[in-house]
């Protein structure tokens, strides 16, 4: 390890220091969080992390230190809670950017997992939801999902000006990054136009409906959940926690692994429902599980909204922000995989 790293660890104490003579291997993911593989002689194999410097902040940190620590003790063995730093903190700041230290999850990502693995995916988010609600009643509130407004403002921030705006940046292009993210902008905006009406419409429904509120995940997909064969070793990154309603995180991992089959998605959510279930009854709950008629709208206006939507943060990051990113052709796979998603939309 690099010795201007030596203060992460020091803050740490000597049993989570790297003892390792292996090298430690890093990588990056598109948020631009940094995680290095390690081992210490007290703890084993561990994960390094060097979150970006805009996000999260210390006390979402802390947010998600606590969540993760309430999963673990009601059963969820596929998270990892982050080691306490010497102060008591589950992170430390350096260089501007807060670290964590935590056990390393064995296992790989599936992008096309088989049908075990997917209801099993979705079993082990059940199980998170359940265990991370109110510790006394284990009810969430009730209110209009976060997300719904979020997304709504961005669809009011889609004007002809912004758009004219990453033309024109688009027009300066010089990265192969760049050149292939504009190569497809007139065709994003012809579908954008032809979508965008019906999808804002579902969202101004969704926007009038209140819907039980509770601890989400907030950004869970395909990279996220680790397989050791069929069984779900670990879901990691838990960055974008958030509240709001489980519909998120279903939206999210169903668009990622099931995309538009229908047939793959219904077994998605009927594993979901079915563990929730299950859940339910073994906390003395009458009844529980089951997806309300709100939620499964909530479910089709998120995966509707965020495939319209998540071209445009991309477009808004590249040529607005000028952005950066370690893996350009990761980049340019995700936009191609989002206009894919787009077009097939936009023909049926």
């Amino acid at each position: 390890m690099s010795e201007e790293w030596d203060s992460v660890w020091a803050r740490y104490g000597e049993q989570l220091r790297c003892r390792s003579s292996e090298p430690v291997r890093p990588f990056e993911g598109l948020s631009g969080a940094q995680v290095w593989r390690f081992t210490s002689e007290a703890r084993g194999i561990c994960a390094l992390r060097r979150w970006p410097q805009d996000h999260p902040t210390g006390k979402k940190l802390e947010e998600i230190f606590s969540a993760l620590t309430m999963a673990a003790k009601r059963g969820c063995d596929f998270v990892t809670i982050p080691f306490s730093a010497l102060d008591g903190r589950p992170y430390v700041r350096h260089e501007n950017h807060l670290w964590q230290i935590e056990p390393w999850k064995p296992g790989a990502p599936v992008a096309a997992p088989s049908d075990e693995q997917l209801r099993r995916a979705f079993a082990c988010l059940a199980q998170f939801h359940f265990a991370v609600r109110d510790v006394e009643t284990r009810r969430p509130t009730r209110s209009v999902s976060p997300a719904v407004t979020r997304r709504l403002d961005v669809l009011a921030d889609c004007t002809a000006a912004r758009f004219d705006a990453i033309r024109a940046f688009a027009h300066e292009r010089q990265s192969e990054l760049q050149a292939a993210v504009a190569a497809d902008l007139d065709d994003y905006l012809r579908i954008f136009r032809k979508l965008s009406p019906a999808v804002e419409q579902l969202l101004l429904l969704c926007s009038r409906r209140e819907v039980l509120l509770q601890t989400v995940i907030g950004d869970i997909h395909s990279e996220h959940v680790l397989f050791d064969g069929e069984r779900v070793s670990g879901i990691i990154d838990f960055g974008a926690l958030t509240t709001d309603s489980v519909a998120l995180d279903l939206a999210r991992l169903v668009a990622s692994y099931c995309g538009d089959d229908e047939a793959r998605q219904q077994l998605a959510l009927e594993a979901y429902e079915q563990a929730a279930a299950e859940y339910s009854r073994s906390a003395g709950l009458i009844a529980g599980g089951e997806l309300a008629i709100d939620e499964r709208v909530l479910i089709e206006a998120f995966d509707k909204s965020g495939a319209l939507l998540a071209p445009f943060r991309w477009l808004t990051w590249i040529f607005i922000e000028r952005r950066g990113f370690a893996h350009d052709g990761r980049v340019v796979a995700r936009w191609r995989e989002l206009m894919r998603r787009l077009r097939r939309m936009s023909e049926t």
